[in-house]
């Protein structure tokens, strides 16, 4: 498997070495977002070619007129176990890491300060409080016209699922990430969900390939973008772990690291909103066509391969669906679900 530090690593010298400008390596947001993109790029060979958003036709409607999308707080998500599932597997991991001989001690602690910041028990025991930092996700998934994922996620197959080109989609996420509501650059990004359990790796590749990145780093400078890679891998842990009775949904996440309402004054990005008998979060991420000097056509056009309508969706919902599409100049992309779902209201 790809090494993503020794790339980041090398990356970072030929930067140096060319004398390109990194503000006196102080690692602030712009310092670092490069090589974050590289360090999620490692992974960017394994990933699907499309990504499905299964929604509620309001949704679509709303994220394709707006050109912005939403990510939710993961403290509540249908899965009850979600992230204290990932918080123990990692805990678990790292106690028996640390029984192996001849182990790095130095990195082990890195992963453990970051675990132990990211992880937070404000975070996990309390759904309502907020510590300084919320971790958000908008969750997406390989499986097309799925039965299961028309009835749990789009309203019972009243909704739509919007197609993304995955790599189109991360170009966006990381040029958005210059105005997402969250003050590190390294603390966002695309991860494919892992259900691993037993046969999982993940953990161990993280100790493993730092550990070798770290015996090849040969200045401060070096070991510091390490080690904060190593943080950006334990957030991506974190926020890509999921019990296996969840396998099938075969999904595929955008997270970030949030400052809360509670303590950043940006609160135009940060919406705090009613589900069910509590309070949550969700943060919206623009859709920047500008950013990416592309006509606004051809940009929806290359990030949005069609657009398919629920099996028990009105005629209502198809028209303004449409509508939607039309005045993004990709009407010809409306398909409608081939899925045979029965609608019993």
């Amino acid at each position: 498997m790809n090494n993503r530090y020794i790339s980041v690593l090398e990356k970072f010298r030929s930067d140096r070495e060319s004398n390109t400008p990194i503000s006196a390596f102080d690692w602030g947001p712009m310092d670092l977002h490069n090589y974050f993109i590289e360090f999620q790029r490692g992974s960017e060979a394994r990933w699907a070619d499309t990504l499905n958003y299964y929604c509620s036709s309001s949704v679509a409607i709303s994220l394709i007129g707006n050109g912005r999308m939403w990510l939710n707080d993961v403290r509540k998500m249908n899965d009850g176990s979600e992230m204290l599932f990932a918080v123990d597997y990692i805990q678990s991991e790292l106690s028996r890491i640390k029984e192996i001989e001849g182990i790095q001690s130095g990195l082990v602690e890195v992963i453990e300060k970051s675990y132990s910041n990211l992880t937070d028990s404000a975070i996990w025991k309390d759904s309502i409080t907020y510590n300084d930092k919320l971790i958000l996700a908008m969750c997406f998934s390989v499986s097309k016209d799925d039965a299961a994922m028309w009835d749990m996620y789009a309203d019972k197959g009243k909704g739509a699922y919007i197609s993304f080109n995955l790599r189109k989609l991360f170009t966006v996420v990381k040029t958005a990430g210059h105005f997402f509501p969250n003050s590190n650059t390294f603390e966002h990004g695309i991860t494919p969900i892992c259900y691993g359990e037993e046969d999982c790796s993940c953990v161990d590749d993280a100790y493993a390939h730092s550990l070798e990145a770290y015996s090849l780093a040969e200045t401060n400078d070096e070991r510091d973008l390490i080690r904060t890679m190593l943080h950006a891998n334990v957030l991506e842990l974190l926020v890509s772990h999921k019990h296996n009775t969840f396998a099938s949904e075969k999904e595929y996440r955008i997270y970030s690291r949030a400052p809360s309402v509670k303590t950043w004054s940006g609160t135009d990005h940060i919406i705090e909103h009613e589900k069910g008998n509590t309070k949550s979060v969700h943060a919206e991420i623009f859709l920047p066509h500008q950013a990416l000097n592309q006509s606004e056509e051809e940009f929806w056009d290359e990030l949005i391969e069609s657009v398919t309508l629920g099996p028990c969706a009105t005629e209502e919902t198809k028209v303004e669906l449409q509508s939607a599409l039309d005045k993004r100049g990709i009407g010809s992309k409306l398909m409608e679900s081939k899925c045979p779902l029965v609608n019993y209201d």
